[in-house]
C-alpha cells in the first residue's frame, strides 16, 4: 500500500521516519500529560483552567520565539531541526518533573516546556514542508495530504501506547525512564532526515 500511496523511495523513508516520529511523540505526550494533570492534584475544574491558562500565556510567548528561529529555517535547516529535537525532549522532561515540584510551580514549568512544544511544533511543519517541496515539487499539496495522513496514524498509534503504558505502570514516578529510549530513537530518526534535507 505504501508504494502505491507515495511514488519514490526518498518519499516513502520520508514517511516511515515521519511516522515513527510522531508514534514516538504521541507517546510521549500521553505519558508526560498524565504526569502533569497527576502533579496538578486538584478538581476537574481546576486542573481544566491551570491547563488552558497555561495554554494562553504560552501560545503568545511562543509567537516572539517562532519569528526568530523562522528567519533561519531556510538558511539552516539542520540546525533548526536539532533545536526543535532538543526543545521537544525538554518539555518531555518539564512535564514530568512537575512531579517533583510543589503545585504552585506545575503551572509556570508546564508553561515553560508548553513554549518549548510549541516553537518546536511549528519549526518541524516548516522543515517537513521544505522537505515536501524537495521530495515533490510538482505535487507538493498531494504529497502534504499523504505526510499528513501517516503523521495522524502515527500519532494516533503513539497515544494509544502512551496510553497502554499510563495503565500498565500506574506509578508516574517511572515516567523517567522512557526518556533515554525515546529520545535515542527521535535522534536517529533525525540523523536520516537530515540526509534528506541536505
Amino acid at each position: 500500500m505504501l508504494k502505491n500511496f507515495l511514488l519514490c523511495s526518498k518519499q516513502r523513508r520520508f514517511a516511515i521516519y515521519s511516522f515513527t516520529e510522531n508514534v514516538i511523540s504521541g507517546f510521549e505526550n500521553a505519558v508526560s500529560m498524565s504526569c502533569l494533570f497527576e502533579s496538578m492534584n486538584g478538581t476537574s475544574c481546576g486542573i481544566a483552567t491551570s491547563y488552558m491558562s497555561r495554554d494562553i500565556i504560552t501560545n503568545m510567548s511562543s509567537i516572539y520565539l517562532i519569528h526568530r528561529m523562522s528567519k533561519t529555517i531556510d538558511k539552516k535547516p539542520s540546525n533548526i531541526l536539532i533545536k526543535s529535537q532538543l526543545l521537544t525532549q525538554i518539555a518531555i522532561v518539564a512535564d514530568i518533573s512537575s512531579l517533583y515540584v510543589t503545585p504552585n510551580l506545575v503551572v509556570l514549568i508546564s508553561g515553560l516546556a508548553n513554549i518549548g512544544r510549541s516553537v518546536s511544533w511549528i519549526t518541524i511543519g516548516s522543515i517537513n514542508a521544505k522537505i515536501i517541496q524537495k521530495l515533490a515539487p510538482e505535487t507538493i499539496g498531494e504529497m502534504y495530504s499523504k505526510i499528513a495522513i501517516v503523521n495522524t496514524l502515527g500519532q494516533s498509534l503513539g497515544t494509544t501506547l502512551g496510553m497502554s503504558y499510563i495503565y500498565l505502570f500506574p506509578d508516574r514516578y517511572t515516567s523517567f525512564m522512557i526518556l533515554p529510549f525515546t529520545g535515542v530513537i527521535r535522534y536517529m530518526i533525525y540523523r536520516k532526515l537530515l540526509k534528506i534535507i541536505d
